[in-house]
Parts: C-alpha cells; structure tokens; sequence
C-alpha cells in the first residue's frame, strides 16, 4: 500500500498539469498605437495559428542564446479596439487578448468629442423632428406638455438609439478609461445614452426658443401662470347630483361674482392620469384663473341635477394673497 501513494501522487500531477496549463492559455497585454511588442519569447518553437485581423504579428527566431520571439505591431489607430492572436509554444495552444490604445492624449480627446458631437446632433435631429408631434394641437390640447412630451422623448429616443446599436455611454467610458479589455455595449449603456439624447435635445430646443428660430406651443403658453402681483385659483369639479355644463363663477360676493368658465367634463381623472391628460372637470384646464392680490374673493359653481333643478355649491370668500396659488376641488 505504501508503495502504491507515490504512483497515486503522480497520477494526480499528470491529470493536472494540463488543467493548470488551460487555466494560463488566456491572457491580455495593451499595446500603444504604431508601437511593436515582444508578446512571447520561448526556447519551444512558436506557431501562429491564428492571425491578428488589424495589426501583424510575427515570428522571429534568436541565435544567441535560440530563442523563439512572437511579436505585435499595433496599427495606427484613434479608436480603442481589442483583437486576439491564437498560437501555439510547443504542443501547447495559447490566446492572447490585445487591446490597442490611441497614441497620445489628443487622440483620445479627438474621439471624445467625435462621440459628444454624434450625441449632439442625434439630439438635434430627435427635437426637431419630434417638434411636428408636439406642436399637433390634439397633442396640445389633449396631453399634458410637460408630463408627456419628457415619456414620449426618452421613448423615441431609446428607438433611435437601440435600432442603430449606439452605446455612446460605454463608448466614452472606454475612451477615457483606457481599461483592458474596453467594456462591451450594454443595455444600460443604451438606456443611458437614450436618456442623454432626450434631455439634449429639450437643452437644444429652449437655445433655439430662447434665440427666437422657432416655438413651442405647450400646455403653460394655452394658460400661462399670473404674475407675482396677482393669485391664482383653479377648481376642480367632483360630480356628485350634476348633470351637464357646470358655470364656474369667481369674484367678490358683495358685488355679485361674474361667470369666468364652464366645466362641461365628466368625473375627475386619477392623479396619473392627470400628469399626461388635460382635465376637462378642471378650470380652467390647465394653469390657473388670474384674480387681483388682496381681493375679496368667492368660487360658486352652478348647474343642474337629473331632474333639472338648480345646485349650487361654493367656497370663500377668502383673501387671495399675492402670487397665491388655490387648487380647489368642489363637490356638486
């Protein structure tokens, strides 16, 4: 028994040895653009079996001391790229992963911005072409500008990005990282990118508002805000016995408050509902009815039931404080 451990052991160590081998076939080195490298020197012969596809390697052989030298010469390049030489040392096959790296910093910068500039003019391209939707009036009339048009851009824009494969994201992280091996194009990478195109292309479009090349129309230009001098009330109708038109009437009680609106919508929308439609059981449907700071005001609403008698309900008067902001919601 004791003569059979010895064999045992080397049995073992052969078994092995090849596993151990395998584990160190993958291996990586970063290389420089236009620079050549000693990628393996071995007293065994060296074979390439697998050329590189942009760069060239080579075999050479040394007399003194013999030696088998692979070497690497990397390709002029302003991009990260990564490629794999396949060759063997003896009977052994081995990969070598090689990630070629820009020259000099300029280079790296040049690529950056390259990749800054594509953002920019996608985001462009996206606002101007989303424009004609967000200028349609059923989109003004019907949809919340600002809840809305943010969905429908990073929508739009995930398509865009998704359809032509660009991960402008990942692309930047490896250029100014420089890690071996770069990182691959991802989802999140996308995602990102969508993200970065739909908020430029909002960023581009307030520069062209703002320089007078075109406008906007969104929900806030149909009932823009009051100024600070003034308040500002909106009333939401609740229908409980109304049926039909509902007047909205806002002012001072004592002189009789005049009719400033009418709610001709039905129940009121969820409250998420209401981040993407415009109300029609609000008034008004969007922004808020102007009233004078410091007045004496009251809100009535007036209809009918489902017999065709008069219902009123009211609220006030209060004092409206100046740039006062009143959500009222009113059961009737």
């Amino acid at each position: 028994m004791a003569r059979m451990k010895p064999l045992l052991v080397m049995v073992l160590v052969a078994l092995m040895l090849p596993l151990a081998r395998d584990s160190h076939a993958q291996e990586s080195r970063t290389v420089r653009a236009r620079e050549a490298v000693v990628l393996v020197t071995s007293p065994e012969p060296v074979r390439i079996t697998a050329a590189p596809t942009r760069g060239a390697a080579a075999v050479h052989e040394s007399q003194t001391p013999r030696a088998f030298l692979l070497t690497y010469s990397a390709p002029d390049t302003s991009a990260v790229f990564t490629e794999h030489v396949r060759f063997t040392v003896g009977t052994n096959e081995r990969t070598m992963t090689i990630t070629v790296t820009p020259a000099d910093n300029d280079r790296i910068y040049a690529e950056a911005f390259k990749a800054l500039f594509i953002v920019f003019v996608i985001a462009l391209l996206l606002e101007s072409g989303l424009s004609t939707l967000f200028n349609w009036r059923p989109f003004v009339v019907y949809f919340d500008g600002r809840g809305m048009k943010t969905v429908v851009s990073v929508v739009a824009a995930y398509l865009f990005v998704n359809g032509f494969r660009l991960d402008i994201v990942t692309q930047l992280v490896n250029v100014y990282s420089q890690r071996t091996p770069p990182y691959d194009p991802s989802v999140e990478g996308r995602f990102v990118t969508a993200l970065v195109i739909a908020g430029g292309s909002a960023m581009v479009n307030n520069l062209l508002v703002a320089l007078g090349f075109r406008s906007v129309r969104t929900a806030a230009d149909v009932a823009p805000k009051p100024p600070k001098t003034e308040g500002w009330i909106s009333v939401g109708l609740d229908r409980i016995r109304a049926v039909g038109p509902v007047d909205v009437l806002v002012g001072d009680p004592a002189l009789g408050p005049p009719v400033a609106g009418t709610i001709v919508g039905g129940r009121r929308r969820s409250a998420l509902t209401r981040l993407f439609l415009r109300d029609q059981s609000r008034f008004p449907q969007s922004g808020g009815f102007a009233v004078a700071a410091g007045s004496n005001c009251a809100v009535v609403l007036k209809g009918l039931d489902s017999q065709g008698v008069p219902i009123s309900a009211s609220w006030g008067p209060n004092t409206i404080a100046a740039g006062g902001i009143v959500d009222l919601v009113i059961k009737l």
